[in-house]
């Protein structure tokens, strides 16, 4: 689970260095992440 805790925060990290260039797949990715953890809910 913890490795799964560090890929999220990863995630993040590169969905914000994302939205400065390519802010349509910061939007998809932050979408992913969303159903991701609805998912694991």
């Amino acid at each position: 689970m913890s490795w799964q805790r560090s890929r999220t925060s990863s995630a993040s990290y590169m969905t914000s260095l994302s939205s400065f260039t390519q802010p349509s797949v910061a939007a998809l990715r932050s979408r992913m992440r969303f159903l991701s953890a609805s998912a694991k809910m």
